[in-house]
């Protein structure tokens, strides 16, 4: 099977008919619990305490709104539940989610006071279930808005964050009041720092506890934190040996490779070897300044990875040249405002490049549940609007080295910021080597490597690659990843951040095999196909290794671009503009079907589509969720030429699809921006009319049905027997 020739796989354009709309079902309102007068009078309480604890914000600044936080009842949590009878723009608009099931609402005298009428008086039954859905209404205050870990004074810049809302008049009072608060501390007025067009951050030089206590009781703040800090995992790489005139061959001429720019310490500019694949540089750090091991040692595998290692098949088969940025000095480490400028320098000087790896973290700190990390949102934005694919580490766990599988579980070895960029590539590490005394096996994850899942519950990492192995006390001979240091030797090391860059030129290959027809190498489209090819090879997929593992490792570049001669792959490229979309027939090959008109296939399907994104929402970060039934088809009952699909092949990792919100998100995959599909057919619908349903739900205050949402779907249909 592997000497079959890989053949093309088959791009299905858009056809007229394929958008369907479908009309809204009616709604039935039930109250959650009974609206009785009593729970009438402690919200209106709620909203009234509100009202008086922001009482002296709105004497002093009267065009400055507050924020509330209004919690829901547990089984009220999905947007079609959204009690938007009491909270909406002649009240207490929505504007944020600070976690699941706790909305934040804009807060005005007068919204108030709508909104207290309208508790107090709202007599039809959507008010009245509006009413049931809703806990309690609290004042945003001081304990929510200032974060110092341990109580104690950070020793640099603080980073102040306001509250956004959609409208400009309000963000302006918000920050012309705040400006007037800085100048009661006798502190100056800072510049913003750019993360996403939807939040208005500020760097201050110097806040004291006390004075931030006083700036946090503003009501225009959200939330004052030290800066994070980001660091390269630079361990002593073992030297190997010399490098000799043929180790790091140059690219052939005239033969075309992919690119991919890596924001790291930089490529030792005294290695000519190494420096025959850089295409180009861009030196934010002072060359005096600069530690070039780490980024020497990424750009090899990027350039050489598999014949550096011995030419073992889990390393690409291809080579990436580079665009070399160099963000880190000498010790490693960079604030999150500085590594942003050095992004934003290298994504405008380098429009060409695709791929960027990012083979960083932020250090002993994982990810939350409730809410996208600040860099990874600043990441997606980036993502969306310069068209490119972050490929970024899940982070190193170094607190202690986990055997497989964990005994007992970790609890704080979540995937690192900004692993949990919802847009990104997040890639794990799985042991390629072991020995009697290693902790894990060969194909395991690593020690090391962080889990998933994401924030929200999204699955990261979704691939990953060889980043070696190590024993209970970190040391690893024979064991690791070999590359090149920094002084022109071949050596060896262990990290995420070396299987990182495995994933990055696969990618930028990718982009350069689809760059033929450039409105199709979009980035999700390439993500697709590296997770599908991944999740083939893998099936079937199991917890906790996904957690850790995610879909596993993509097959050779052929194997993600071409398919065998016992496989067929179809990609569907869709803007989809509607609420349903149904593409018929869908080809089912009749070599697969028996004398019996009986099916014998597996077939596979990945969904990866470019969700909008809102940061100031928190668990509710992604926008839009969109899901794939492939299935047969019955002319419809009810609507004359329509059709009814029926599910054949079933959802992976999260089939859960009734149940409450909370639980969907958690077990149903509900929200992700990637979703797999699988079943194995023995004596399948054979003669049956066969579609692919898509279908697209937008959260309650993003609502822009007119908004394309561009989805990638990538379906294999394959002979278990590897003979048709």
């Amino acid at each position: 099977m592997a000497d079959e020739p890989l053949l093309p796989i088959k791009v299905v354009l858009r056809s007229e008919g394929d958008d369907q709309s479908k009309p809204p079902s009616p709604r039935e309102y039930k109250p959650f619990v009974e609206v009785t007068d009593k729970l009438r009078d402690r919200l209106v309480g709620e909203v009234t305490a509100v009202k008086e604890t922001f009482a002296p914000s709105f004497a002093r600044f009267p065009g400055v709104p507050a924020v509330a936080k209004v919690s829901l009842r547990q089984e009220a949590l999905a947007k079609s539940h959204r009690p938007t009878t009491l909270f909406n723009a002649d009240t207490c608009p929505v504007i944020g989610a600070d976690r699941l099931g706790t909305l934040r609402v804009s807060v005005t005298p007068a919204g108030l006071d709508g909104l207290a009428r309208q508790i107090k008086t709202g007599a039809k039954d959507e008010s009245i279930t509006h009413i049931s859905a809703v806990g309690t209404i609290r004042p945003w205050t001081v304990e929510d808005t200032v974060w110092f870990p341990d109580g104690k004074e950070p020793e640099g810049p603080v980073r102040c964050e306001l509250f956004f809302r959609p409208e400009v008049e309000a963000n302006e009072a918000v920050y012309n009041a705040f400006g007037v608060m800085l100048n009661d501390l006798e502190l100056e007025k800072p510049e913003p720092i750019q993360y996403t067009p939807r939040t208005r951050v500020y760097q201050i030089e110097s806040l004291p506890r006390d004075a931030a206590n006083r700036l946090g009781d503003y009501v225009g703040d959200q939330r004052i934190e030290p800066f994070a800090e980001y660091r390269v995992v630079r361990t002593a790489a073992r030297v190997i040996t010399s490098m000799s005139p043929d180790t790091l061959p140059p690219p052939a001429p005239g033969r075309p490779t992919g690119l991919v720019g890596i924001i790291d310490t930089g490529t030792d500019p005294n290695n000519k070897q190494l420096q025959a694949w850089v295409a180009d540089r861009l030196d934010m750090v002072d060359r005096s300044e600069q530690n070039n091991s780490h980024g020497s040692f990424v750009a090899a595998l990027i350039a050489h990875g598999r014949s550096l290692n011995g030419g073992r098949t889990g390393f690409p088969d291809v080579s990436c040249r580079i665009v070399d940025v160099v963000a880190f000095d000498r010790s490693g480490r960079v604030s999150e405002d500085e590594l942003l400028l050095s992004i934003d320098e290298a994504l405008d000087r380098f429009p060409e490049v695709k791929v960027w790896n990012i083979s960083l973290n932020r250090e002993r700190e994982s990810c939350e549940d409730e809410c996208i990390s600040t860099f990874a949102a600043a990441l997606d934005h980036r993502a969306q609007r310069h068209g490119v694919l972050f490929v970024v580490a899940s982070g190193n766990y170094t607190r202690t080295f986990r055997p497989w599988p964990p005994s007992p579980p970790l609890d704080d070895d979540r995937v690192s910021p900004p692993g949990d960029a919802a847009h990104a590539l997040t890639v794990g590490s799985v042991a390629h080597l072991a020995t009697e005394s290693s902790v894990v096996r060969a194909g395991e994850p690593s020690p090391f490597s962080r889990r998933g899942p994401g924030a929200a519950y999204l699955l990261k990492p979704e691939l990953s690659q060889p980043g070696g192995n190590c024993e209970a006390d970190g040391r690893y001979v024979q064991t690791g990843v070999v590359s090149l240091d920094d002084s022109g030797n071949i050596a060896e090391d262990i990290g995420v951040s070396y299987a990182t860059p495995l994933i990055s030129t696969l990618a930028g290959h990718a982009f350069e095999e689809l760059a033929s027809d450039p409105s199709g190498a979009s980035p999700h489209l390439v993500k697709a196909l590296l997770v599908h090819s991944a999740f083939m090879r893998s099936h079937p997929l199991e917890r906790p290794l996904v957690d850790y593992a995610g879909c596993g490792s993509p097959g050779t570049a052929g194997e993600v671009l071409r398919c065998r001669q016992s496989s067929a792959t179809l990609v569907f490229q869709i803007a989809l503009r509607s609420r349903v979309f149904l593409r018929h027939p869908f080809p089912m090959p009749e070599c697969l079907l028996s004398k019996s008109r009986k099916l014998s296939a597996e077939v596979f399907m990945t969904l990866v589509h470019d969700t909008p994104i809102d940061e100031n929402y928190g668990p509710e970060y992604c926008r839009s969720h969109v899901t794939a039934t492939l299935g047969t088809l019955t002319p419809s009952e009810k609507r004359k030429g329509a059709w009814t699909i029926t599910r054949q092949v079933n959802p992976v990792l999260g089939g859960l699809e009734e149940g409450y919100e909370a639980d969907l998100i958690e077990h149903g995959s509900k929200w992700s921006p990637v979703k797999l599909y699988y079943r194995k057919f023995s004596r399948g619908p054979g003669d049956a009319r066969w579609g692919l349903r898509l279908q697209r739900f937008d959260r309650q205050e993003y609502g822009n049905p007119q908004r394309e949402q561009r989805v990638s779907v990538v379906v294999s249909v394959r002979d278990p027997k590897g003979a048709a």
